[in-house]
């Protein structure tokens, strides 16, 4: 009975339930928010966007479309659910209508169709999705009794149709665009109810150098199309138009071959005559050529038209401002200087009235994460003194979680995040605020009255110490390195410090940018011992990463991998590319001995882990025969192996890159160790674990899944805990606390073998 009962316990996976890591705090959403479409019923608004809060980071993500959101927005422009609602689970592109019926959103995703989907007025799906037409949704617009649609090839979206409120196609016409006539402004609804659009079509007579004419192209409601030639352009030019007191206002960037950039426009009528002269707002002899990729925009307040522009620096495309000025409807610009709608570079806005108030709507996807902003005016008139408000909103991200005891560290936020610690079941506390640089890669050691918390910023290595309660000690950060400590760029930013302590000191390991691995000791009071770092590996033996150390009761077991291949291979070369190496160090900071202990296929990551018996090395590597495999070996106390490598478990390795294991780590529970990394799969991340046995032989069938069934989850880290392997992970978080970004969570794996006992007479 007892060897049976053995057997079940050791092959039952127990899992304590999942618990937050910590409570959420509320923030902008994370990553990239799109503006795609905005309306409004009379009275309030409704805006759409699409939203990658809930992708999964770069070293994890896998190119996708992105999930589409909605808000309801009151007549201040104020989000009535700041989270916004998810509506789509994936598109590249979205349109948002207004029609007799109600709202109507379009979208393109994978499939090459346009689907559809009516929304009532709080944006609640009112019937399921369906489709509408063949191809891509370039844009749509609505006259309140159908549905116009410019739809077609990804690169050519020539096809114009019209729908009644049912989605009955009307009538379809093949507009017959010259090549590259694709940049099309958003449709515009004439006084009759036709429909027009404002096209640049190119013409490009053989050898002799193409025309671009900005052309008002009329489609009726029976298909019928004519086309009127309105401005002639360079180009290097985008153009956008609006109506308004019966008359169209056109306006475009210009970015000629000698690097001029100009904002013009010039006022039509209806029919596309002429009534104004070309005006020039702005011009400048910046070089940095923007090849036609930042278009305008215009709106109408029921006073004036509002021409708006991005305007990039001089320096680069990817900073710069989003700029306005009011122009009357006879065609006078009315500010000698523009409005400064935002400081950093975005989109050319998005208009829309509920006849008494306009929106007006940009993102900002220059600016390392792109929100949503909005500015809701009477008239135009107001938008120099009227507050901008930013959308959506969502708990805070959080990454790039370690263990060391019951402490977990990590970073919150997105392009500028802070470094957070927390014991379990305690409140947070703040390591090192945001401050506007990129800090990342924390890592935490344990003595045995104090944590060592480290992390880096774009030129230093930085640490802090926090008390046994988990409270900070130092007020400013104790710096460890100012020399460049990046790596090279190629290993995963998450997994390039590594820390230990003896019990009372401290050291800590990373890689710099020339491939060397170096370290220094941290004394209990807060000293760097090694202002001098220690080279522990340099550069011949290839690229260092992932980095990791074992206290073995009387030396630093220092363990990281070395990639001798090229740092700018676009993938990969064939094995070997890949070896793990094995260090002692003394408490003095001298290495007693180094040797390679590996040597085979691509792999980044590696675990180590000390048991009762020895320590235990582990990592995933991505073979030349299509299969990824993790791969266990056992060492001694002092970190020379004891057997060969074994295969834990393998999986197809046929997606390439990015490699099916993207992150790794290894805990002892007590009785067996554990091995936990993330599967990529099919678009999606799965973190996985399996148990390993003082020998190096798995211990399970085969892996089991960590977080809960079906959800998305990557990044865990382990730590032995007083019940088993506590794991900590991050996984998209859909609960209405979190708005569906990553967020932290934590289990244990509970030892599955018990402690002997005393045998009972």
């Amino acid at each position: 009975m007892f060897p049976l009962l053995f057997s079940f316990l050791l092959a039952t996976v127990f899992l304590s339930p999942e618990t937050p890591v910590s409570p959420p705090a509320i923030t902008n959403a994370p990553y990239d928010q799109r503006i795609a479409g905005i309306a409004s019923d009379g009275l309030d608004f409704l805006a759409i966007w699409l939203d990658s809060r809930s992708g999964l980071p770069p070293d994890y993500r896998v190119t996708s479309p992105s999930p589409v959101y909605v808000a309801k927005l009151d007549a201040n422009g104020r989000s009535l659910n700041p989270f916004g609602t998810k509506i789509i689970d994936a598109a590249y592109t979205a349109a948002l209508v207004r029609t007799d019926a109600g709202y109507v959103v379009l979208w393109s995703g994978e499939a090459s169709e346009v689907d559809w989907m009516p929304l009532d007025d709080d944006g609640v799906p009112t019937a399921p999705p369906a489709k509408m037409a063949d191809g891509y949704l370039a844009a749509a617009s609505s006259n309140g009794k159908t549905i116009f649609l410019l739809h077609g090839e990804y690169s050519d979206p020539g096809f114009a149709s019209i729908y009644d409120l049912h989605g009955t196609l009307l009538t379809g016409t093949n507009l017959n665009l010259t090549n590259g006539s694709w940049r099309i402004a958003k449709p515009l609804v004439m006084p009759d109810g036709d429909y027009a659009l404002i096209v640049e079509m190119w013409n490009c007579p053989g050898a002799v150098a193409c025309t671009v004419t900005a052309t008002l192209l009329n489609v009726s409601e029976s298909g019928s199309v004519t086309t009127k030639p309105l401005q002639a352009l360079s180009q290097d030019s985008q153009s956008a138009a609006a109506i308004g007191n019966g008359r169209l206002m056109l306006a475009w960037m210009s970015d000629d071959t000698t690097g001029t950039k100009t904002v013009s426009f010039r006022l039509f009528d209806l029919a596309g005559n002429p009534l104004t002269d070309e005006t020039t707002v702005v011009l400048t002899n910046d070089t940095e050529s923007i090849s036609g990729a930042f278009p305008t925009s215009v709106g109408w307040d029921g006073e004036n038209f509002l021409v708006a522009w991005q305007w990039p620096s001089a320096a680069d495309e990817q900073s710069g401002d989003v700029r306005a000025i009011r122009v009357t409807p006879e065609g006078i610009a009315i500010d000698g200087a523009p409005t400064i709608l935002s400081p950093t570079l975005g989109t050319a806005p998005l208009f829309a009235t509920n006849g008494a108030t306009t929106l007006v709507e940009w993102d900002t996807p220059f600016d390392g994460t792109a929100n949503i902003d909005v500015r809701a005016v009477t008239t135009f008139d107001r938008l120099n003194d009227t507050a901008t408000q930013t959308l959506p909103q969502a708990a805070a991200l959080q990454t790039e979680a370690q263990l060391a005891g019951d402490l977990a560290v990590w970073r919150e936020g997105d392009s500028a995040p802070a470094i957070l610690a927390a014991r379990f079941g305690e409140p947070p506390v703040t390591v090192s605020r945001a401050n506007g640089l990129d800090q990342e890669a924390p890592a935490v050691a344990e003595s045995r009255d104090q944590y060592l918390v480290v992390w880096r910023d774009p030129s230093r290595i930085l640490a802090k110490r926090l008390d046994s309660s988990g409270h900070v000690i130092d007020a400013s950060p104790i710096v460890i390195s100012q020399v460049q400590s990046l790596n090279s760029g190629f290993l995963p930013a998450a997994d390039t410090i590594g820390a230990a302590s003896d019990g009372s000191d401290f050291l800590v390991i990373w890689p710099d940018l020339y491939d060397n691995l170096f370290g220094a000791r941290i004394s209990a009071s807060g000293a760097v011992l090694d202002p001098s770092p220690i080279t522990i590996s340099q550069s011949p033996n290839g690229t260092a990463g992932s980095p990791r150390i074992i206290w073995n009761g009387s030396q630093y077991i220092v363990a990281w991998t070395a990639d001798p291949s090229c740092k700018i291979c676009l993938s990969p070369p064939g094995p070997p590319v890949s070896q793990i190496f094995i260090a002692r160090m003394t408490t003095d900071g001298k290495i007693a001995s180094s040797q390679k202990v590996w040597n085979g296929g691509y792999g980044s990551r590696i675990g180590l882990a000390r048991g009762t018996n020895g320590l235990m090395l582990s990592w995933p590597v991505a073979g030349g025969d299509g299969a990824a495999c993790i791969h266990a070996m056992a060492l001694a106390n002092d970190g020379t192996p004891v057997s060969s490598a074994q295969t834990l478990a393998c999986t197809d390795n046929s997606l390439g890159w990015p490699p099916q294991f993207p992150d790794f780590d290894l805990a002892w529970d007590g009785s067996s160790f554990v091995a936990a990394w993330t599967l990529i799969a099919n678009g999606s991340a799965t973190v996985k674990a399996m148990r390993v046995s003082n020998a190096g032989a798995p211990l399970d069938a085969d892996p089991f899944d960590v977080a809960p069934e079906g959800s998305a989850s990557f990044g865990a880290a382990l730590a032995t805990g007083n019940a088993g392997a506590t794991i900590v992970y991050d996984r998209i978080a859909y609960e209405p606390q979190y708005g569906g970004v990553s967020r932290l969570f934590t289990r244990v794996l509970l030892r599955s073998v018990p402690g002997r006992r005393r045998a009972l007479r």
